[in-house]
């Protein structure tokens, strides 16, 4: 990761409606997120191409975790809670 210095600079931006454009300067790209209505993040996706996803469970705790490539979305993190292994 590149060290950074007093001069880098972190630029968020609001949109018409819940899309926020966060722009960083040390990393030299261009970064959106799209939030839920309760501001959790939903996609986000740069200017390099990486898209990510985030599901969430009925009671609002994260479920999983996904990247976008060339084959569709690609699970890397999957939330397991308590209560479902008291089922097993």
């Amino acid at each position: 990761m590149p060290e950074r210095n007093g001069s880098d600079e972190l630029e968020v931006t609001q949109y018409a409606g819940p899309l926020k454009r966060i722009k960083t300067v040390w990393m030299e790209c261009e970064r959106w997120m799209l939030p839920d209505a309760i501001q959790r993040e939903l996609r986000k996706w740069d200017s390099r191409g990486h898209m990510t996803a985030h599901v969430y469970d009925a009671l609002n705790r994260p479920s999983s975790n996904s990247v976008y490539d060339a084959n569709g979305f690609i699970t890397y993190e999957k939330y397991v809670h308590g209560e479902i292994l008291a089922q097993s």
